[in-house]
């Protein structure tokens, strides 16, 4: 059985949404006997008096600070009922728990147990996930019925210290959940990528897109690009969803024939998200691409930037978005390549680097094909979607 914890968190209580996903999973196997739909049956009814609810109260407190008559005979009817009611969670709990085994028994077996996969638990509000876990440690606690658990646990301990306190002890109180705890490798990052090309539609969208001539290498400068430049800023994979998420609303947004550049357009996605006030400054029309350029300089040593094709495609491409337009505000950009392809000093694969990095930025200048900036941008940032005219 699968349990996403972080789609059903709406929930007041987890028990109830736990209960309405077993019970969906359970119809097939719970059908073919009577008496194990009849124990079901019990321990559904049994879990909904489990459900907590608030009991409101009304105190009445003298203006002296002492407490009136009134409050004291409410204080001792509330203990009364306080001490009914735990006697009664505590025999509900066993019933519930009888019943539960009831209905699992000789189906849910040693060799063949229930795993029920919990997954998302660390995404979930603080207070519902930690009265998740503790529902499954004192409800499910069934022989044959084993938890598996998926989460990140270092967040979830951020969820527990925010409930518990910041001085609280959250590994320790984990480790009461968890008997056996396994750290999972983390899956090869291009493998997701391509992956979520997949998912996304990324591949049919640049198969119809071949028939261009300079098209037709498109899905590979993206591919690559989004690689490299996941691997520079260490993206996590829940990054990596979000931020290709992103470029799918780009391309979404795209026409059939129309150039994407897809190595300036990863790196402008990811800056946004990294580092925001470096990427609004460098769409500023005043500003040159200096500061830009240097913040993609600090992402990688020398060696790796200049042994690298896609480096000297964004780094063009950084210059040509704003040289279309801004000849005057490039800065020393295309100089001190210049410079470099003139030193005697430079290694044969730093003029290399250079000589690709000039000739994309001066691409297709002449011709007003350039890089539009503001077309891009619009797009990233989902601008083409609300044309308001002005009336």
């Amino acid at each position: 059985m699968y349990f996403n914890a972080w789609e059903t968190d709406f929930a007041d209580d987890p028990l109830l949404a736990f209960l309405g996903e077993i019970n969906s999973s359970f119809k097939d196997f719970l059908n073919k006997s009577g008496g194990k739909n009849k124990a079901w049956e019990k321990t559904k009814k049994v879990g909904t008096h489990l459900v907590k609810k608030g009991i409101p109260a009304l105190i009445k407190v003298g203006t002296s600070g002492i407490l009136d008559a009134e409050a004291v005979k409410f204080f001792e009817g509330l203990s009364k009922d306080a001490i009914k009611a735990y006697e009664h969670t505590k025999s509900s709990i066993a019933e519930f728990k009888s019943n539960l085994s009831k209905a699992v028994e000789g189906v849910c077996t040693e060799k063949k147990p229930l795993i029920v996969f919990v997954d998302e638990l660390d995404r979930c509000r603080p207070t519902y996930a930690i009265e998740l876990l503790e529902r499954i440690k004192h409800l499910f606690d069934i022989e044959n019925i084993i938890f598996v658990l998926s989460l990140d646990k270092e967040q979830l301990s951020h969820s527990v210290k925010s409930v518990y306190g910041s001085d609280f002890e959250a590994t320790g109180y984990l480790r009461r959940f968890i008997d056996i705890e396994y750290s999972l490798k983390t899956p090869d990052i291009k493998s997701y990528i391509i992956f979520l090309f997949n998912t996304f539609g990324f591949e049919s969208f640049f198969e119809e897109r071949t028939e261009f001539r300079e098209l037709q290498y498109e899905r590979k400068h993206l591919l690559d690009t989004f690689y490299l430049l996941a691997n520079a800023y260490k993206l996590t994979l829940r990054e990596v969803e979000q931020l290709l998420a992103r470029v799918n609303l780009v391309i979404k947004s795209t026409e059939r024939n129309p150039y994407i550049y897809p190595n300036l357009l990863a790196f402008l996605i990811i800056t946004r998200e990294k580092n925001r006030a470096i990427y609004e400054r460098y769409l500023i029309n005043e500003n040159t691409p200096n500061e830009m350029i240097e913040h993609f300089y600090s992402l990688f040593s020398k060696t790796q930037r200049i042994l690298s094709h896609e480096c000297a495609l964004i780094e063009g491409f950084l210059i040509n978005a704003k040289f279309g337009r801004y000849e005057s505000n490039i800065g020393d950009a295309i100089k001190i390549h210049e410079e470099t392809m003139k030193s005697e000093d430079a290694t044969n694969d730093e003029q290399k680097y250079s000589k690709k990095v000039i000739y994309i930025a001066n691409l297709s200048v002449q011709e007003e094909s350039d890089v539009r900036l503001e077309s891009l941008v619009d797009r990233i940032e989902m601008l083409e979607q609300f044309n308001f005219d002005n009336t």
